[in-house]
């Protein structure tokens, strides 16, 4: 693995994430087992044999008067025994409900954005993409 990693320039120029993006509590999908983000991360890097590639995305859903945010980091392996594979990681956040669908959208791409910036401000690259929810068919509302 080259060390290049976790030395990359920042893709986010003068960038500072919330503080609160470092008190998040991150589970692996798989188990649900808490993990301590960064020093997983590192490690999963450093054992892939082969690139591994990131992605951030977010998603929500309403519940009276609040809304679920759930933002995965999903570590892309270009191969595993001869087929690729992924590995999830995920972490939770109840806020008020967004007094509209644009504010719900918008917020999950803050969140994804904000995950992104914390991944580069503690020396990752930039993760391959950061996915948005946004469907083309206008009868969903991540269409708005």
């Amino acid at each position: 693995m080259s060390g290049d990693r976790f030395n990359s320039p920042s893709c986010y120029n003068d960038v500072t994430p919330p503080n609160e993006m470092r008190d998040r509590k991150f589970h692996r999908l798989a188990d649900r087992k808490p993990i301590d983000l960064v020093p997983y991360l590192r490690e999963r890097l450093a054992e892939a044999v082969d690139g591994v590639k990131l992605y951030i995305g977010t998603d929500s859903q309403n519940h009276g008067r609040t809304t679920d945010y759930a933002s995965v980091i999903v570590l892309h392996y270009s191969s595993i025994g001869g087929h690729g594979g992924g590995h999830v990681l995920y972490t939770k956040r109840t806020t008020k409900r967004p007094k509209s669908d644009n504010e719900r959208l918008w917020n999950e791409v803050q969140e994804s954005v904000d995950l992104a910036n914390y991944l580069v401000s503690e020396g990752f690259e930039c993760p391959a993409e950061v996915h948005v929810d946004l469907n083309p068919d206008p009868k969903y509302m991540s269409n708005s």
